[in-house]
């Protein structure tokens, strides 16, 4: 007997031939009942979808071209993930505000899942979302968030922000020393006190971020999102987890610290109002938004997001006024006219 008609005849090499064919046969079904009640997009291949349509470095740029031939609203399968995606502002705008209520949850993804365990402000869904967010927005208001009192806080900082740039005598520096000062109007709200730009928590939480942030776009990372099986394997996730777990033990110590001083006539930071809340209902209150887990995924949130994206807009901004130097004059010339500012 011919070596290849041993190998085909052998009992696991049939077992595996009939239960591949048979998820085929599962996929391509599955597929075609799914696809009437979705957006048109491209024919995805078995286990991998149409991952080999997309540059996993510039995501953006392959939606686009899709969206030349799908439209503006197509479905994906990333994986045996099945995403809708949105190209332009007009699909974007029709999504969020017209159909609103149908795009509130938020997908599971791996990475969060694992970081958040669906608590937080900006991953969990249905009534803990709900109620996280509308005490967030009540608290950062009652802290001064869009009032005068934060405004002052601002032009202190800004004056510790310009003492830094003079520091360097106009030699060269990094653009993500402007990171510090809006970073800090945030931490200002979270943590009750502002931090020198050398304290050593401060450097700690703003390494941290800045890794974090850099990792969520490393390629690994996406696969591993796809694949999370693949995990052991990967390295992104981990020292994510990594910065993740310091930077909660930095949460969690303030939380400590706020415990002691608590008083309703002394709420300084969203942490003294999250306790404070916390403390009136008692850890086995109905509403679990006020729970130590809980309250440590929400201040994690704007920690990482609250002051990534504040921070990433100051750089941009900075940058394109330097390779614009003429529009320079016009917020200079805003600033001059504002009472107060000039």
């Amino acid at each position: 007997m011919a070596p290849w008609t041993s190998f085909l005849l052998n009992p696991t090499i049939i077992f595996s031939l009939i239960l591949l064919l048979l998820l085929a046969s599962l996929f391509l079904s599955n597929f075609s009942w799914s696809s009437r009640l979705m957006p048109p997009g491209p024919t995805p291949l078995p286990i991998i979808g149409n991952l080999h349509l997309i540059n996993i470095k510039r995501q953006d740029v392959s939606f686009m071209e899709l969206s030349k031939t799908y439209g503006p609203v197509f479905t994906l399968h990333l994986g045996l993930q099945k995403i809708v995606v949105l190209v332009g502002y007009e699909a974007v705008k029709e999504a969020l505000l017209s159909k609103g209520n149908e795009f509130v949850d938020r997908p599971p993804i791996p990475i969060f899942l694992q970081i958040q365990h669906g608590k937080g402000i900006f991953f969990s869904i249905g009534e803990i979302w709900k109620d996280t967010r509308r005490f967030t927005l009540t608290a950062i208001r009652d802290l001064g968030m869009g009032t005068s009192l934060i405004e002052g806080k601002m032009r202190e900082e800004l004056s510790f922000l310009v003492e830094k740039v003079n520091s360097f005598k106009g030699e060269p520096f990094a653009l993500k020393t402007f990171s510090a000062a809006p970073t800090n109007i945030t931490f200002i709200i979270l943590f009750g006190e502002r931090f020198d730009y050398a304290d050593p928590t401060f450097t700690i939480l703003l390494r941290n971020i800045e890794e974090v942030m850099g990792l969520l776009g490393a390629p690994p990372l996406h696969v591993y999102n796809v694949y999370p099986f693949l995990g052991f394997l990967l390295k992104p996730h981990k020292m994510i987890l990594k910065r993740i777990e310091e930077t909660c033990a930095i949460i969690e110590k303030y939380m400590r610290a706020s415990k002691e001083t608590l008083s309703r006539n002394q709420l300084q930071s969203y942490i003294d109002s999250m306790l404070f809340k916390q403390q009136q209902e008692g850890e086995s209150g109905k509403k679990k938004i006020f729970h130590n887990p809980n309250v440590v995924a929400s201040v994690l949130d704007l920690v990482m997001a609250g002051t990534e994206t504040t921070a990433t807009t100051l750089q941009w901004t900075i940058l394109l006024m330097m390779k614009y130097p003429e529009i320079q004059s016009k917020p200079a010339f805003s600033f001059a006219k504002t009472p107060g500012l000039g």
